[in-house]
Protein backbone atom coordinates (compact mmCIF):
# COMPACT_ATOMS: atom_id res chain seq x y z
CA UNK A 1 0.00 0.00 0.00
CA UNK A 2 0.83 3.33 -0.41
CA UNK A 3 1.48 6.12 2.70
CA UNK A 4 0.14 9.48 1.94
CA UNK A 5 2.04 12.09 3.91
CA UNK A 6 -0.08 13.93 6.29
CA UNK A 7 -0.95 17.73 5.31
CA UNK A 8 0.81 19.25 8.33
CA UNK A 9 4.17 16.79 7.26
CA UNK A 10 3.98 18.27 3.92
CA UNK A 11 3.56 21.74 5.27
CA UNK A 12 6.29 21.22 7.55
CA UNK A 13 8.50 19.91 4.32
CA UNK A 14 7.23 22.73 2.60
CA UNK A 15 8.36 25.65 4.84
CA UNK A 16 11.70 23.76 5.39
CA UNK A 17 12.35 23.85 1.55
CA UNK A 18 11.26 27.48 1.30
CA UNK A 19 13.79 28.36 4.96
CA UNK A 20 16.44 26.25 2.53
CA UNK A 21 16.24 27.90 -0.53
CA UNK A 22 15.81 31.65 0.97
CA UNK A 23 18.87 30.74 2.86
CA UNK A 24 21.00 29.94 -0.42
CA UNK A 25 19.74 33.02 -2.19
CA UNK A 26 20.58 34.96 0.51
CA UNK A 27 24.27 33.24 0.27
CA UNK A 28 24.21 33.75 -3.23
CA UNK A 29 23.28 37.32 -3.25
CA UNK A 30 26.13 37.27 -0.62
CA UNK A 31 28.70 35.91 -2.09
CA UNK A 32 28.20 37.60 -5.73
CA UNK A 33 28.24 41.11 -3.33
CA UNK A 34 31.50 40.10 -1.73
CA UNK A 35 33.00 38.28 -4.88
CA UNK A 36 32.31 40.21 -7.43
CA UNK A 37 30.24 43.68 -6.59
CA UNK A 38 32.92 45.00 -4.12
CA UNK A 39 35.86 44.47 -6.17
CA UNK A 40 34.12 46.56 -8.54
CA UNK A 41 33.10 49.00 -6.85
CA UNK A 42 36.58 49.19 -4.98
CA UNK A 43 38.33 49.64 -8.25
CA UNK A 44 36.01 52.56 -9.60
CA UNK A 45 34.51 54.70 -7.82
CA UNK A 46 36.48 54.57 -3.62
CA UNK A 47 39.96 54.01 -5.15
CA UNK A 48 40.07 56.93 -7.36
CA UNK A 49 38.09 58.65 -4.39
CA UNK A 50 40.88 57.93 -2.15
CA UNK A 51 43.37 59.34 -4.73
CA UNK A 52 40.94 62.21 -4.87
CA UNK A 53 41.24 63.26 -1.11
CA UNK A 54 44.98 62.15 -0.71
CA UNK A 55 46.62 63.43 -3.65
CA UNK A 56 48.47 60.36 -4.38
CA UNK A 57 48.34 58.05 -7.53
CA UNK A 58 46.69 54.57 -6.14
CA UNK A 59 47.31 51.57 -8.27
CA UNK A 60 46.12 47.75 -7.20
CA UNK A 61 46.08 45.50 -9.87
CA UNK A 62 43.97 43.37 -8.31
CA UNK A 63 41.58 43.57 -5.13
CA UNK A 64 40.05 40.44 -4.05
CA UNK A 65 37.37 40.03 -1.17
CA UNK A 66 36.63 36.62 0.30
CA UNK A 67 33.50 37.11 2.40
CA UNK A 68 33.45 33.87 4.28
CA UNK A 69 36.77 33.54 5.11
CA UNK A 70 36.32 37.37 5.73
CA UNK A 71 39.53 38.34 4.27
CA UNK A 72 40.70 41.25 1.37
CA UNK A 73 43.52 40.97 -0.59
CA UNK A 74 45.59 43.60 -2.12
CA UNK A 75 47.52 42.41 -5.30
CA UNK A 76 51.01 44.59 -6.68
CA UNK A 77 50.42 47.92 -4.81
CA UNK A 78 51.80 51.17 -5.68
CA UNK A 79 51.38 54.20 -3.90
CA UNK A 80 53.17 57.39 -5.46
CA UNK A 81 53.83 60.99 -5.12
CA UNK A 82 52.68 62.46 -8.48
CA UNK A 83 55.62 65.35 -7.41
CA UNK A 84 58.29 62.68 -6.55
CA UNK A 85 59.46 59.14 -6.03
CA UNK A 86 57.28 56.52 -5.28
CA UNK A 87 56.06 56.36 -1.41
CA UNK A 88 54.85 52.29 -1.48
CA UNK A 89 54.98 48.97 -3.11
CA UNK A 90 54.13 45.63 -2.14
CA UNK A 91 53.41 42.47 -4.23
CA UNK A 92 50.33 41.64 -1.96
CA UNK A 93 48.47 43.21 1.12
CA UNK A 94 45.92 40.40 3.04
CA UNK A 95 43.77 41.77 5.76
CA UNK A 96 41.59 39.31 7.44
CA UNK A 97 38.90 39.99 9.92
CA UNK A 98 38.61 37.76 13.33
CA UNK A 99 34.94 38.47 13.75
CA UNK A 100 35.04 36.53 17.46
CA UNK A 101 37.72 38.94 18.49
CA UNK A 102 35.99 42.14 17.21
CA UNK A 103 32.46 40.89 18.48
CA UNK A 104 34.44 40.90 22.31
CA UNK A 105 36.40 44.14 21.26
CA UNK A 106 33.08 45.99 19.91
CA UNK A 107 35.52 46.89 17.22
CA UNK A 108 36.94 45.63 14.55
CA UNK A 109 39.91 43.29 14.97
CA UNK A 110 42.47 43.25 12.04
CA UNK A 111 45.45 40.70 11.07
CA UNK A 112 47.66 42.28 8.35
CA UNK A 113 50.20 40.14 6.41
CA UNK A 114 52.42 42.12 3.98
CA UNK A 115 54.30 40.36 1.33
CA UNK A 116 57.76 42.06 -0.47
CA UNK A 117 56.72 45.78 0.64
CA UNK A 118 59.33 48.28 -0.44
CA UNK A 119 59.40 51.70 1.74
CA UNK A 120 60.81 55.10 0.05
CA UNK A 121 61.52 56.92 3.31
CA UNK A 122 63.28 60.26 3.80
CA UNK A 123 64.55 63.35 5.53
CA UNK A 124 64.69 66.60 4.44
CA UNK A 125 67.18 69.32 5.58
CA UNK A 126 64.58 70.49 8.39
CA UNK A 127 65.13 66.55 9.89
CA UNK A 128 61.42 66.04 8.65
CA UNK A 129 60.93 62.36 7.68
CA UNK A 130 58.26 61.59 5.07
CA UNK A 131 57.46 58.51 2.58
CA UNK A 132 59.03 59.66 -0.84
CA UNK A 133 58.99 63.14 0.17
CA UNK A 134 54.86 62.87 1.48
CA UNK A 135 53.74 63.83 4.53
CA UNK A 136 49.99 62.95 5.73
CA UNK A 137 48.24 65.68 7.65
CA UNK A 138 49.59 68.14 10.07
CA UNK A 139 52.06 66.98 12.77
CA UNK A 140 50.01 69.89 15.35
CA UNK A 141 47.13 67.33 14.54
CA UNK A 142 45.42 65.75 17.80
CA UNK A 143 46.13 61.55 17.66
CA UNK A 144 43.31 59.91 16.34
CA UNK A 145 41.70 56.88 18.38
CA UNK A 146 42.31 53.70 16.73
CA UNK A 147 39.30 52.35 14.58
CA UNK A 148 40.19 49.20 14.91
CA UNK A 149 42.20 46.25 17.24
CA UNK A 150 45.81 45.55 15.14
CA UNK A 151 45.57 42.02 16.05
CA UNK A 152 48.85 40.98 14.55
CA UNK A 153 51.10 42.86 11.74
CA UNK A 154 53.52 40.36 9.31
CA UNK A 155 55.96 41.60 6.82
CA UNK A 156 58.15 39.31 4.95
CA UNK A 157 61.07 39.58 2.39
CA UNK A 158 60.35 43.86 2.54
CA UNK A 159 63.00 46.34 1.36
CA UNK A 160 63.87 50.20 2.66
CA UNK A 161 65.25 52.48 0.60
CA UNK A 162 66.77 55.66 2.45
CA UNK A 163 67.04 58.81 1.86
CA UNK A 164 68.90 61.38 4.04
CA UNK A 165 69.24 65.29 3.52
CA UNK A 166 69.14 66.54 6.56
CA UNK A 167 72.94 67.84 7.22
CA UNK A 168 73.67 69.52 4.07
CA UNK A 169 75.70 68.29 1.08
CA UNK A 170 74.82 65.39 -0.89
CA UNK A 171 72.43 63.32 0.11
CA UNK A 172 73.10 59.71 2.01
CA UNK A 173 71.38 56.87 0.60
CA UNK A 174 71.25 53.54 1.87
CA UNK A 175 69.09 50.10 1.10
CA UNK A 176 67.74 47.53 4.10
CA UNK A 177 66.69 44.49 2.21
CA UNK A 178 65.46 40.93 4.06
CA UNK A 179 62.96 43.04 5.79
CA UNK A 180 60.99 40.84 8.21
CA UNK A 181 58.46 42.42 11.21
CA UNK A 182 56.32 40.23 13.51
CA UNK A 183 54.19 42.43 15.60
CA UNK A 184 51.81 41.17 17.91
CA UNK A 185 47.93 42.88 18.97
CA UNK A 186 48.04 46.56 18.93
CA UNK A 187 45.37 49.25 19.43
CA UNK A 188 42.81 47.14 21.82
CA UNK A 189 44.97 48.45 25.53
CA UNK A 190 47.51 50.83 24.40
CA UNK A 191 48.94 50.35 27.52
CA UNK A 192 49.17 46.66 27.16
CA UNK A 193 52.81 45.39 25.62
CA UNK A 194 53.02 43.96 22.18
CA UNK A 195 55.90 41.53 21.10
CA UNK A 196 57.72 42.37 18.26
CA UNK A 197 60.40 40.86 16.50
CA UNK A 198 62.22 42.77 13.64
CA UNK A 199 65.22 41.69 11.08
CA UNK A 200 67.01 43.42 8.54
CA UNK A 201 70.43 43.56 6.01
CA UNK A 202 72.35 46.45 5.06
CA UNK A 203 73.14 48.42 4.58
CA UNK A 204 75.86 46.19 2.75
CA UNK A 205 75.47 42.84 2.10
CA UNK A 206 77.30 41.66 5.09
CA UNK A 207 75.70 43.99 7.96
CA UNK A 208 72.62 42.48 10.21
CA UNK A 209 70.61 44.40 12.41
CA UNK A 210 67.82 42.63 14.28
CA UNK A 211 65.44 43.59 17.02
CA UNK A 212 63.34 41.44 19.51
CA UNK A 213 61.14 43.09 22.86
CA UNK A 214 57.96 44.52 23.54
CA UNK A 215 56.18 48.27 22.40
CA UNK A 216 53.38 50.07 23.92
CA UNK A 217 51.24 53.02 22.37
CA UNK A 218 49.86 55.48 24.73
CA UNK A 219 52.53 56.31 26.03
CA UNK A 220 54.85 55.15 23.54
CA UNK A 221 57.61 52.83 24.98
CA UNK A 222 60.09 50.19 23.83
CA UNK A 223 61.89 47.71 26.19
CA UNK A 224 63.60 45.06 24.21
CA UNK A 225 67.54 44.34 22.98
CA UNK A 226 68.84 45.42 19.42
CA UNK A 227 71.67 42.98 17.72
CA UNK A 228 74.23 45.03 15.39
CA UNK A 229 76.64 42.92 13.10
CA UNK A 230 79.42 44.36 10.78
CA UNK A 231 77.30 47.56 10.80
CA UNK A 232 78.59 50.65 8.59
CA UNK A 233 80.56 52.76 10.54
CA UNK A 234 80.66 55.56 8.08
CA UNK A 235 77.34 55.54 7.14
CA UNK A 236 75.52 55.64 10.53
CA UNK A 237 78.13 58.23 11.98
CA UNK A 238 77.00 60.42 8.83
CA UNK A 239 73.81 59.85 9.25
CA UNK A 240 73.53 60.55 13.00
CA UNK A 241 76.62 62.70 13.69
CA UNK A 242 77.87 64.36 10.71
CA UNK A 243 79.04 67.34 12.76
CA UNK A 244 82.26 65.19 14.31
CA UNK A 245 85.77 66.13 13.86
CA UNK A 246 86.82 62.84 12.42
CA UNK A 247 85.29 61.47 9.18
CA UNK A 248 84.95 58.19 9.49
CA UNK A 249 86.14 56.59 6.70
CA UNK A 250 86.23 52.59 6.67
CA UNK A 251 84.80 50.20 10.03
CA UNK A 252 82.58 48.00 10.98
CA UNK A 253 80.65 47.53 14.60
CA UNK A 254 79.20 44.48 15.87
CA UNK A 255 77.53 44.67 19.68
CA UNK A 256 74.25 44.28 21.25
CA UNK A 257 72.19 46.79 22.77
CA UNK A 258 69.90 46.47 25.69
CA UNK A 259 67.28 49.41 25.03
CA UNK A 260 64.59 50.66 26.86
CA UNK A 261 62.22 53.86 26.23
CA UNK A 262 61.23 56.18 28.29
CA UNK A 263 63.83 56.25 30.61
CA UNK A 264 63.64 58.75 33.71
CA UNK A 265 67.07 60.48 32.97
CA UNK A 266 67.49 62.50 29.44
CA UNK A 267 67.53 62.24 26.78
CA UNK A 268 64.99 59.80 27.95
CA UNK A 269 66.47 56.21 26.13
CA UNK A 270 68.18 53.57 28.63
CA UNK A 271 71.33 52.07 26.92
CA UNK A 272 73.40 49.11 28.18
CA UNK A 273 76.55 48.07 25.41
CA UNK A 274 77.35 44.69 25.35
CA UNK A 275 80.75 43.88 24.23
CA UNK A 276 81.55 45.89 21.27
CA UNK A 277 84.00 44.90 18.30
CA UNK A 278 85.44 47.42 15.62
CA UNK A 279 87.01 46.02 12.69
CA UNK A 280 88.81 47.96 10.00
CA UNK A 281 88.50 51.40 11.73
CA UNK A 282 89.96 54.67 9.55
CA UNK A 283 89.24 57.67 10.29
CA UNK A 284 90.78 61.39 9.05
CA UNK A 285 90.70 64.85 10.24
CA UNK A 286 87.80 66.91 8.45
CA UNK A 287 90.31 70.08 8.22
CA UNK A 288 93.45 68.05 7.31
CA UNK A 289 93.11 64.73 5.29
CA UNK A 290 96.30 63.64 5.76
CA UNK A 291 96.54 63.40 9.26
CA UNK A 292 94.87 60.14 9.69
CA UNK A 293 93.73 58.60 13.37
CA UNK A 294 95.96 54.94 13.41
CA UNK A 295 93.70 52.03 12.09
CA UNK A 296 92.73 49.49 13.53
CA UNK A 297 92.60 46.24 12.82
CA UNK A 298 90.37 45.01 14.87
CA UNK A 299 89.14 46.45 18.80
CA UNK A 300 86.97 44.47 21.18
CA UNK A 301 85.54 46.32 24.59
CA UNK A 302 83.79 44.56 26.88
CA UNK A 303 81.21 46.09 29.05
CA UNK A 304 82.98 45.79 32.29
CA UNK A 305 85.75 48.34 30.62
Amino acid sequence: SIVIPSAPLLDYLANRLRLLLLTAALLGLYAALGFRLFPYLAQSRWLPELARQTGLNLHIERITLNPFAFSLELQRLAVRNPTGPPLLTAASVRLRLNALASLRQGRPSVAVDTRAPVLYLERDRQGRFSLGGWQPGSADAPAADWPALLSGLTLNDGRLEWRDAAWGGAPIKASFTHLTLRLGALGGDPATPAPIEFSAQGPGPEAQLAVTGELTLRPVAFTGAVDVGRLPLPFWAETLAPALAWEIRTGEVTTRLDLRYPASAAPGVALHTGQVTIEGLAMADRRDARRMLRRIATYSQSPDH
